[in-house]
């Protein structure tokens, strides 16, 4: 039997999936649904100008919870703050990239474009892992524009 055969009536393969799964991006494959145990919490990144190397991390209840700015004096750097002004993250341009090994999958986060922001939705159990800061780091250097590789 073909293992997706079920797509067409509504069926999954696993407990895991739902009884009606959602189209993945491109629609090639189903993904699982995201726990009901977890919630998805949005934060924005906006900036008054055109960069996200200046901006601020707006949360749903319109505080700002993280600052990332870049200084025209030091432009090699970026910073990003929390929302007491201490620094969280210090990014260096000019350094070889690091490597990560091969880890567990898990949906964490979505990072999305949306008009002039970047929206995105965390699980409150990466919040409760102590991992938003992380992915906000990491949706500033996606987002950014300049080479990663």
């Amino acid at each position: 039997m073909h293992p997706y055969n079920s797509w067409t009536a509504g069926q999954a393969p696993s407990s895991s999936w739902p009884q009606d799964p959602a189209p993945s991006i491109l629609g090639a494959l189903p993904y699982p649904a995201v726990s009901h145990a977890t919630t998805l919490v949005t934060y924005h990144i906006t900036s008054s100008g055109s960069h996200i190397l200046n901006s601020r991390v707006i949360g749903s209840d319109g505080r700002t919870y993280f600052t990332i700015s870049t200084d025209r004096d030091m432009p090699g750097y970026t910073v990003v703050k929390d929302a007491q002004d201490n620094p969280i993250a210090l990014v260096e341009w000019k350094s070889p990239p690091l490597h990560v090994g091969d880890f567990n999958r898990t949906f964490l986060a979505n990072v999305s474009k949306i008009q002039n922001s970047i929206a995105i939705q965390i699980t409150s159990d990466a919040i409760n892992q102590r991992l938003l800061e992380s992915v906000i780091i990491a949706a500033m250097l996606l987002q950014c524009g300049r080479n990663i590789d």
